[in-house]
C-alpha cells in the first residue's frame, strides 16, 4: 500500500521517494520473486485535496509493467475535506488524467467519508479484489528486469527513467529538454565545470598534430573518412590534444558533441550514458532537433536501456537525417563528435562494440559530413576491431608517435611553467632553473607530457619550489628499471606516496576511491550526472568512520596524483596513477590490495550498523531493516561476487565481523 502525501512537497522529495520505493522492491520483492512469490496487488491512496495528479501514478506502469496494471487499485481519499464542487471538479480532472491507466486494467475506488464503517467496507473490497478475486499473480516489471534480465537497479525502467522526470507539461519543449540532462553524464563534456583543470595543449605546442586534425575536421584533406582514430601510448598527451581540439571546434561552431571517458570517474567510465550525453549536446547545438529527439524518448521510455546500436539509430542518426532533409541552414550545422579515452571505458568487448556500432550507424545514415574523432591508447583489441569492422574508406588512422612527440614542446612547457613560478616568487633568481636542469627534466619525460605536467604541478604546490626541484632531481629509478616506459613517472609517484604521514589510512582511502564499483547499488547515484558517494570526501569519511577533514588532509599530501574540488569530489587526473597503484611490480610497498580494502570496508559497514550510524547509506536512522539488507548486499557483492573473499583469510575476517555484532 502506498500513500501520496510526500508527492505534494516537491520534485526532490518525489525522486527520493521513488528511489526508496524501487530500492525496497529491489531488496524485498526481488528476493520473493526468486522464491516464486508474485504480485497480488498494489493499492495506491491519493488525496483529492493534493495539488494536481501525482507523478507516481504514471510511474506505476514502469514499476509493475503494463500486464500487471490490472493488479493496481487507485483509492481517492479525503473527499470530505474539500467542498462538493471542488471535489467533483478534481475527481473529473483525475479521471481524465488516469483514463489511459484505467483502460489498461487499473481499478479506481473513491473513499468519500472518513468513518470506520466505510473504511472497513473499502478494506473488504480491496481484499475481495486481490485475494478472493482473480487467482493469477503476476511479476513486477522491476522483478523481471533485475532477476530475469540481470539488470542493476538504476538500469531498470523505473530506476533509470522515471526517477529522473518530474511532472512536466507535454507541450513545454524547453523544460522537457532540460530534463534530458538528467540522463547525460555532464562531467564527460569538454566544458563541464565539474572537470577540474582538464589537460589541454600548452600554447605553441603540438602544432603539427593539431593542424592535421583540424584539416580533417574542416574537410580540407583528400580523405573522405568519417572516423579518425588518434592513438598513442599512455601519458603522451592524447586527452590534452582532444580537449584543445574540442575547445577550438566549439569556438568555430564545428563541435556537435564530446564525451571524455575516465576510468576513475564513476559518472563516465561505462558506456551507459554515452549516447544520452551525445544526444543532449546535439539538441543544445541544434535546437530545431530537440522535438524530434523528445518524440523518440516519449514514444519509447526504455530507449536509454536498449542496445547501443538502437540508441545510436533512433536518438542520433534518424533525427539528424530528418533534420538534414530540411531547409536553409542545414548544411552549416556542427559536424564533429569527439570520444576521448575509449580505452578507459569498462570492458574490452564494450569498447570494441562502440567502434562497431558507430561504423555501422554511419554506413546506414545519409550523413556524409558527420565526423567522429576517437582517441585512445593503441590497444591490440581496438586495432583488431578497426582492422576488421571499419571499412578502409571510412577510417583515417593517426598514430601519435615520435614524429608528433617533440622534446622541444616539452621544453617550451617547462620553461613557461618555471617562469610562472619565478613571477609568483620574486626572490627567485631569473637564472633558476638552469638550462641543464630543464634538459634533464625533458630527458626524464621520455616524450610523456604526463611526467612533465605532474612534476610542475608538484613543484608549484610546494612552499619551497627550489628545494622541491632539487629533491626530484636527487631521486632516480634503479638501474634495473631504467629504460622501462614509466620508470621516471613511477619514481615520482613513489616519492609523493612516501611523504604521507599515515600510509595505512591513505592506502585505505585510495582503495575505496579505486575499487568501490559505483554500479553496485550501495553507492549508485540516481543520475549519471552525480558522482558516486565513494568518490567524495564526506562519503569516504562516512564509509570508513573517519573524523571530519581526515580524508582531505590525507589527499592534500598526494597532490597532484589525487585532486578534489571545492565541493569535495575526488578525482584521479590520469589513468597512470590507478595503473601504478594496481600493479605491485611498479608500486611495490604502496600497492593497494583489493582484499585489504574490501575486507576493511565491510568491517566498517557493520561497525556503522552496530553504532547506529545509518547516514552513510543515505537512509533514515530508523530504517534498521533496510540498513541491514543493504549491508548484507554489500557483504555479498563485495565479498563473494567480486574477488575479495576468494581466499580463506577474507572469509575468516568476515566471520569475525559477524560474531562481533
Amino acid at each position: 500500500m502506498m500513500d501520496s502525501i510526500w508527492f505534494a512537497i516537491g520534485c526532490k522529495i518525489r525522486k527520493y521517494w521513488l528511489f526508496r520505493l524501487g530500492f525496497s522492491l529491489q531488496h524485498i520483492d526481488c528476493d520473493s520473486y526468486r522464491a516464486g512469490i508474485k504480485l497480488s496487488g498494489i493499492v495506491y491512496m491519493h488525496s483529492i485535496a493534493s495539488e494536481g495528479p501525482s507523478p507516481i501514478i504514471h510511474s506505476l506502469g514502469n514499476i509493475c509493467g503494463v500486464s500487471a496494471l490490472k493488479k493496481v487499485m487507485l483509492v481517492i481519499t479525503e473527499c470530505e475535506m474539500v467542498e462538493m464542487q471542488t471535489s467533483e471538479r478534481k475527481w473529473s480532472e483525475l479521471s481524465n488524467d488516469w483514463d489511459e491507466l484505467v483502460k489498461r486494467g487499473v481499478t479506481v475506488e473513491r473513499f468519500d467519508d472518513n468513518t470506520s464503517s466505510l473504511a472497513s467496507e473499502l478494506a473488504r473490497k480491496i481484499l475481495d479484489h486481490f485475494i478472493n478475486g482473480e487467482k493469477d499473480r503476476l511479476p513486477l516489471l522491476l522483478q523481471e528486469e533485475m532477476i530475469d534480465q540481470r539488470m542493476e537497479f538504476r538500469a531498470t525502467t523505473i530506476g533509470r527513467f522515471k526517477t529522473q522526470f518530474p511532472n512536466v507539461e507535454t507541450g513545454d519543449t524547453d523544460n522537457r529538454w532540460r530534463i534530458m540532462g538528467n540522463f547525460a553524464a555532464l562531467r564527460a563534456i569538454h566544458n563541464s565545470k565539474d572537470r577540474y583543470d582538464p589537460p589541454k595543449c600548452h600554447p605553441n605546442t603540438r602544432v603539427a598534430i593539431r593542424g592535421k586534425l583540424m584539416s580533417w575536421i574542416s574537410g580540407q584533406t583528400t580523405t573522405g573518412a568519417q572516423i579518425l582514430w588518434l592513438y598513442g601510448a599512455a601519458g603522451i598527451g592524447k586527452s590534452a590534444i582532444a580537449q584543445t581540439i574540442a575547445e577550438t571546434c566549439d569556438q568555430q561552431k564545428l563541435l556537435l558533441a564530446s564525451f571524455f571517458f575516465s576510468r576513475t570517474d564513476s559518472t563516465r567510465n561505462t558506456v551507459n550514458p554515452l549516447i544520452a550525453t551525445i544526444t543532449y549536446q546535439i539538441g543544445n547545438a541544434i535546437p530545431q532537433i530537440q522535438e524530434l529527439i523528445l518524440k523518440v524518448v516519449e514514444r519509447n521510455e526504455k530507449i536509454f536501456t536498449e542496445s547501443l546500436a538502437t540508441q545510436l539509430t533512433e536518438l542520433i542518426c534518424q533525427p539528424l537525417s530528418e533534420f538534414a532533409r530540411g531547409g536553409d541552414g542545414v548544411l552549416d550545422f556542427p559536424r564533429l563528435v569527439i570520444i576521448d579515452g575509449l580505452d578507459e571505458c569498462f570492458g574490452h568487448e564494450t569498447q570494441s562494440q562502440i567502434v562497431v556500432d558507430l561504423s555501422r550507424a554511419l554506413q546506414n545514415a545519409a550523413l556524409p559530413s558527420l565526423r567522429y574523432l576517437i582517441v585512445s591508447r593503441g590497444e591490440q583489441h581496438l586495432k583488431d576491431t578497426f582492422d576488421s569492422e571499419v571499412p578502409t574508406s571510412m577510417l583515417y588512422r593517426l598514430a601519435l608517435d615520435d614524429s608528433y612527440v617533440s622534446d622541444a614542446d616539452i621544453q617550451v612547457f617547462l620553461h613557461d611553467q618555471f617562469s610562472r613560478i619565478t613571477k609568483r616568487n620574486p626572490s627567485k633568481s631569473s637564472s633558476w632553473p638552469t638550462a641543464l636542469t630543464v634538459d634533464e627534466l625533458v630527458k626524464r619525460s621520455c616524450g610523456q607530457f604526463v611526467y612533465a605536467s605532474t612534476v610542475m604541478k608538484y613543484i608549484s604546490s610546494s612552499k619551497n619550489p627550489v628545494a622541491c626541484l632539487n629533491t626530484i632531481l636527487e631521486f632516480r629509478c634503479s638501474p634495473a628499471e631504467q629504460g622501462m616506459p614509466f620508470a621516471e613517472l613511477d619514481a615520482l609517484y613513489t616519492h609523493i606516496l612516501s611523504s604521507v604521514k599515515d600510509p595505512q589510512i591513505t592506502k585505505l582511502i585510495l582503495g575505496v576511491v579505486l575499487f568501490v564499483n559505483p554500479d553496485y547499488d550501495l553507492f549508485a547515484s540516481l543520475s549519471c550526472s552525480q558522482i558516486s558517494a565513494a568518490q567524495t570526501l564526506s562519503g569516504v569519511e562516512s564509509l570508513l568512520g573517519l573524523e571530519t577533514y581526515t580524508v582531505k588532509a590525507c589527499l592534500t599530501e598526494l597532490y597532484p596524483m589525487i585532486t578534489y574540488s571545492q565541493r569535495g569530489e575526488i578525482s584521479i587526473p590520469h589513468a597512470t596513477v590507478a595503473e601504478f597503484l594496481n600493479d605491485p611490480a611498479r608500486s611495490k610497498s604502496f600497492h593497494i590490495e583489493k582484499s585489504f580494502v574490501l575486507t576493511s570496508l565491510t568491517r566498517c559497514c557493520f561497525d556503522n550498523i552496530k553504532n547506529g550510524a545509518g547516514s552513510f547509506l543515505s537512509l533514515d536512522r530508523e530504517d534498521t531493516n533496510l540498513i541491514i539488507l543493504q549491508a548484507a548486499q554489500m557483504t555479498m557483492r563485495f565479498g563473494f561476487h567480486m574477488d575479495a573473499y576468494h581466499n580463506s583469510a577474507g572469509i575468516y575476517q568476515l566471520r569475525v565481523t559477524f560474531r562481533k555484532i
